[in-house]
């Protein structure tokens, strides 16, 4: 079946996406957390509150925007969306700290960047009828939440222990201090460091997945409800988790990209619904 497109859903799709990198820029700032009050008050390390799902929702979407510019974006327009991103969020960081020995080089931002140009090759790759697409993508997202998982959780950093996930103490945080040095957040750890990076590939991949699904079809309402119905089983599933590992914005631990794209799933199809032209 041929792939429809709405020039209102995009043109609204375009406005949200830079209403979400705002507010992840605003809400994810690390050095700002623990002086954040209501709503972007994040959980001081383990749990969720509201604006640890920026973020999330930010990558979800923008996953999703891979399909639905299929046609008006190509494969060269979205790589250097993708590098711009980065050179933004470089830029932003230089703003708090321009000495070029500290300059950190991660954030939200370029962890966009990074994730936005590997779920574009791996659209591409995806080849087949939507159906095996979906599940092509379903597979690899579902590989690298549950090889994160298992690294995360059976694997010590010299010194530490396994599956120790407390701040500054995880294989994430050891690779962070490796790879990073003095361009990590602080000396500990990263909120955006290299490990929870990789994994929060899935989280763009599942939006993805979303946006082909939602163009793919002509049973737009049924698609929708699958959507929903599958976001608040990826919840159940995300809480399940946490008997397993914690739901952790920091490290984006396996439950909370589960979890988070339940949410994001959920209200992607709320924004299918309302923003896209009847059909």
């Amino acid at each position: 079946m041929s792939r429809r497109t709405h020039p209102a859903r995009f043109t609204s799709l375009h406005v949200l996406l830079l209403l979400l990198a705002i507010a992840s820029v605003v809400a994810d700032e690390p050095s700002r957390w623990a002086n954040r009050s209501g709503m972007l008050r994040h959980a001081e390390w383990d749990g969720v509150l509201p604006a640890d799902l920026v973020t999330p929702l930010f990558l979800f979407f923008l996953g999703s925007a891979i399909s639905l510019s299929e046609r008006t974006l190509c494969l060269p327009a979205l790589i250097t969306i993708a590098v711009a991103l980065c050179v933004a969020g470089l830029a932003v960081n230089g703003l708090s700290r321009p000495d070029l020995a500290t300059w950190r080089v991660t954030g939200v931002l370029q962890r966009a960047g990074v994730t936005l140009a590997i779920a574009t090759a791996a659209n591409v790759l995806a080849t087949g009828d939507y159906r095996r697409r979906i599940a092509l993508l379903a597979s690899i997202a579902g590989l690298i939440t549950l090889t994160y998982w298992l690294v995360m959780a059976h694997v010590p950093p010299p010194g530490g222990a396994a599956g120790d996930f407390s701040p500054g103490a995880s294989l994430a945080a050891w690779l962070d201090r490796v790879t990073l040095g003095s361009h990590a957040w602080s000396a500990d750890w990263d909120p955006d460091g290299v490990l929870s990076t990789a994994a929060s590939i899935s989280t763009v991949l599942a939006g993805l997945i979303a946006g082909i699904a939602i163009t793919s079809t002509a049973h737009r309402t049924r698609t929708i409800l699958e959507l929903t119905g599958a976001g608040a089983g990826a919840i159940v599933i995300g809480i399940l988790g946490t008997f397993m590992v914690p739901i952790n914005r920091s490290l984006w631990s396996a439950s909370f990209v589960v979890s988070s794209a339940g949410v994001a799933a959920i209200l992607f199809g709320a924004w299918c619904w309302f923003a896209q032209p009847r059909c």
